[in-house]
């Protein structure tokens, strides 16, 4: 998600609390907040670093030890070195630390995570669309509003069909998409010339996607009441993460002694 140019700023200059980073950098630093071990990620598979973890957090003014295991809470990415709030604003709707390691295509709706996904699994990695922004945002963005109007996602040949023949695969839908403007990243137009399709490696797609039922929802409610007496609202917001594959905790069987073995479970709460 970080590889276009138009998130340079952010790798150029000093996250809030000074640090400096890049954009490898950054990822060892999410990697090496969870991961168990206290070496520094390598991204060459079999190399294993004899570095040291040091990211600072105990030299903080409020500090505190990296994880070293699983997040509880999305909230806990942000400990992580050089997630502050301007990469939160950016990336943070993206990321989960629910369901599987895998990005379901069913609950696929981000168009930086659709565009990375395609640039990392072109058969072609000298692919023209790849290698130009515009192109590459407006296909992600085509792919995302066919998944709004309906298009199952249901296989992964089914995600790559659609990335490949973009125009085609939606009998006509997406053509208007290429007469109006979509912003790139850098907040440019791509207009003209009709969306391109990127033919997809199925291998390397299923590397770091699936198909198949959701299996977490997360779910938003808000309230305003109206307080005229004191010329003012009161806003209550409650947000969860269902995980339909938890059994269940605490939980009775109504009027047998028999267990209650059906599944679905809140593992985030959070009233504000």
């Amino acid at each position: 998600m970080l590889y276009p140019e138009a998130y340079n700023p952010i790798f150029e200059n000093e996250d809030g609390e000074g640090w400096r980073r890049d954009r490898e950098t950054q990822v060892k630093a999410l990697i090496d907040y969870i991961d168990k071990d206290r070496n520094v990620f390598e991204f060459e598979e079999g190399l294993s670093s004899r570095i040291r973890e040091d990211y600072g957090y105990e030299a903080l003014d409020d500090k505190y030890k990296p994880k070293d295991n699983y997040l509880d809470t999305v909230g806990e990415i942000k400990l992580a070195r050089g997630v502050d709030d301007r990469f939160w604003t950016l990336f943070g709707g993206t990321l989960t630390v629910y369901g599987d390691c895998k990005i379901n295509l069913a609950a696929l709706d981000d168009i930086k995570l659709i565009a990375s996904l395609i640039a990392y699994a072109a058969k072609n990695q000298n692919d023209p669309v790849v290698g130009n922004q515009a192109k590459l945002w407006a296909l992600a963005k085509a792919v995302k509003e066919a998944k709004e109007l309906g298009f199952a996602f249901t296989t992964e040949k089914a995600f790559a069909d659609l990335v490949k023949d973009p125009m085609g695969g939606m009998g006509g839908f997406l053509d208007g998409l290429s007469e109006r403007g979509i912003s790139t990243p850098d907040g440019s137009q791509h207009t003209g010339p009709p969306i391109e399709g990127v033919e997809l490696d199925q291998a390397k797609l299923k590397q770091v996607a699936k198909s198949g039922a959701r299996i977490t929802y997360r779910v938003e409610s808000t309230a305003i009441i109206d307080l005229p007496a004191f010329e003012t609202s009161l806003e209550k917001r409650i947000v969860g993460v269902w995980d339909t594959r938890r059994p269940k905790q605490n939980s009775r069987a109504h009027g047998t002694q028999q267990k209650d073995s059906s599944k679905g479970f809140w593992v985030y709460w959070r009233e504000d």
